[in-house]
């Protein structure tokens, strides 16, 4: 075998392979999860309010639950309905939330309208149930009118 006169390229047979994808982050939301009593703020990946609404009903991670955080609302979707205002935001709940004992209730209800409320521009949560408005409890009581965060001053974050 005679030796080359120029050098050629040789292929090794394998293929190049094609940058690896960044991850899909869209930022950072947070919802609000119960300890003692109290609303307390978590990171979540996400961007929309509807993010971080299904970052609230996938409910506690495990490092949650290790640090005490739980979540009286169900682990079921909750849904961001079309609204005409945009102060608020409408929300359509499963009717397992219409079934939890009163005091559970109340802080699901602490839980989504301090999701809802943290990110521009709305700052009020209209909740329904079968495309009518449920008697949600607040600090005042009862009421189907939509939902400020100042409704849940008795559970707010310390």
């Amino acid at each position: 075998m005679a030796a080359q006169s120029k050098p050629e390229a040789v292929p090794l047979g394998v293929p190049a392979a094609a940058a690896p994808a960044p991850p899909h982050v869209t930022g950072i939301v947070q919802v609000y999860l119960v300890r003692d009593g109290h609303l307390v703020s978590v990171p979540r990946t996400g961007g929309s309010v509807a993010e971080a609404l299904a970052a609230l009903s996938a409910g506690p991670t495990a490092l949650d639950v290790d640090v005490e955080l739980r979540s009286p609302l169900p682990a079921l979707p909750v849904d961001v309905v079309a609204s005409q205002d945009p102060d608020v935001v409408t929300i359509a709940v499963p009717p397992e939330f219409a079934a939890l004992p009163a005091r559970d209730q109340f802080l699901a209800a602490g839980q989504l309208v301090w999701t809802a409320t943290g990110l521009c521009c709305a700052t009020q949560v209209q909740v329904l149930l079968e495309d009518h408005p449920l008697p949600v409890p607040t600090d005042r009581g009862p009421t189907t009118r939509p939902l400020r965060r100042a409704d849940y001053l008795s559970v707010a974050p310390l």
